[in-house]
C-alpha cells in the first residue's frame, strides 16, 4: 500500500470520526435545539437545490456543525434567513456596480 492510499484512507477515517461525533452531539441535544436546526438545515437544503435547478445537494459537515452551533445559540430559521439577506443586500449596496450604502455607510 503506498502513501497515498494510505492518506486517503486515514481521511476518510477522520471524516468517519468526525461525523460520528457530530451524529451523537446532535442526538444529545435537547429537542428544542434539533428542531431550530433541523429547520436551518431544510432551508439551506432548498435553497441550494433551487440554485442547483432542483437537484439535492449535501450540506457539508462544517457548515451542518455551524447549523448546530447557531440553533444552540438559540437563532431560528427566521433569524438565519435575515442575516444572510442582510449580507447579500450588503453585497449588492457595496459593489462597483451597485448604489452606494444609504446614510454614508461605509465598509471599513
Amino acid at each position: 500500500m503506498d502513501s497515498t492510499t494510505e492518506r486517503t484512507g486515514d481521511k476518510a477515517r477522520d471524516e468517519q470520526v468526525e461525523l460520528r461525533y457530530f451524529e451523537e452531539r446532535l442526538a444529545k441535544s435537547p429537542q428544542e435545539v434539533r428542531e431550530r436546526y433541523s429547520g436551518i438545515l431544510l432551508d439551506e437544503q432548498l435553497r441550494l437545490a433551487k440554485e442547483n435547478k432542483g437537484r439535492p445537494v449535501k450540506v457539508p459537515l462544517d457548515v451542518r456543525e455551524h447549523f448546530l452551533n447557531m440553533a444552540i445559540s438559540g437563532r431560528d430559521v427566521d433569524s438565519v434567513r435575515m442575516s444572510r439577506n442582510m449580507a447579500k443586500y450588503w453585497e449588492a449596496a457595496t459593489s462597483k456596480d451597485g448604489r452606494p450604502p444609504i446614510g454614508g455607510a461605509q465598509d471599513d
